[in-house]
């Protein structure tokens, strides 16, 4: 056969078949980002979350634990009520951390949970809120930083 009439052929298939592979190449691509982007917003949002629950956790703790000037607790004898809201503060701090799909890596590479545990058992020893309150700083950050990587 001549050239002229196998180029004809192959871009007779070419016209037919290009199409219907570009349209599936597309689709692929369309599917793929927006994986990543429903990915990425449900990292952004598990870390709204534990930053909501420790910041929640944070002003519990704090308040259950603060001291006057003179050394005497502000809130005085601790009632049920206000252990139980302390206690379920830190449950749900606690508890948030085994929640998280898709930032559990960095949580557990930058070691949070545990540095957080760490934070409020020295502040229930200690009673020193500048350093409660630095560590939850810190905390808070990471986890902003964290949510940072998953903004494109």
């Amino acid at each position: 056969m001549d050239f002229f009439i196998w180029s004809t052929i192959i871009l007779t298939i070419w016209a037919a078949l290009g199409p219907l592979l570009g349209v599936r190449y597309g689709q692929e691509l369309a599917k793929r980002w927006q994986r990543e982007h429903w990915m990425n917003d449900n990292a952004r949002q598990e870390c709204r979350e534990i930053l909501s629950v420790i910041t929640n956790t944070f002003s519990v703790v704090l308040k259950y634990h603060a001291m006057s000037m003179a050394g005497i607790p502000l809130t005085g004898p601790h009632d049920a009520v206000e252990m139980r809201e302390r206690n379920q503060a830190e449950q749900n701090s606690l508890e948030i951390f085994y929640r998280m799909l898709f930032i559990s890596d960095e949580l557990n590479k930058r070691n949070i949970r545990n540095r957080w545990i760490a934070a409020i058992n020295k502040y229930g020893k200690g009673n020193d809120g500048a350093k409660f309150a630095e560590e939850f700083g810190t905390i808070a950050r990471e986890i902003r930083g964290i949510a940072g990587t998953f903004i494109k």
